[in-house]
């Protein structure tokens, strides 16, 4: 079911309030207009699906890591740029679970993606690989980064 919030506003001329939808007359009828009311349940249920976006999340994720590691020059930057890489390494295992619960044709689809992803992260890798200290700050994320989302073509083939 699709929430409702209500506010109070003071009634004019009264120490009183009364309670209006949170929704403006415009917004409600933009909905309307939409069809957007009539369809809260199939939204809910949309929301719902495990594949509501895993290619969309793991091509945002390479592209945050593809550009944390273009900012890598020294140590310092290495440093830096450790927690973002740290959790787009996470984000990526959370999705790998979700890869598994997918439709055949989205499991094409990601591989795909991490397919395509593939040359331009390990290509923005091998730029930082011969800087001197930073293999050993950001090397064991970047090795489970790209490990990841090896995995997830893997569980194409399934």
């Amino acid at each position: 079911m699709c929430k409702t919030w209500r506010y109070n506003v003071p009634v004019a001329g009264s120490a009183s309030t009364t309670a209006v939808p949170g929704v403006s007359v415009m917004a409600t009828m933009v909905l309307v207009t939409l069809g957007g009311l009539g369809g809260c349940d199939e939204a809910e249920k949309t929301l719902e699906k495990p594949d509501l976006g895993v290619t969309t999340q793991v091509t945002k994720l390479v592209g945050d890591a593809v550009k944390s590691i273009g900012g890598i020059t020294d140590e310092a930057s290495a440093k830096a740029a450790l927690p973002t890489l740290k959790d787009v390494d996470m984000d990526l295992g959370k999705l790998v679970q979700k890869v598994a619960e997918l439709a055949p044709d989205l499991q094409s689809k990601l591989n795909s993606v991490v397919s395509g992803a593939m040359p331009q992260l390990e290509e923005a890798i091998s730029k930082i690989s011969s800087l001197d200290g930073v293999g050993e700050i950001v090397g064991p994320t970047l090795s489970s980064l790209q490990s990841k989302l090896k995995s997830m073509m893997v569980n194409d083939a399934n």
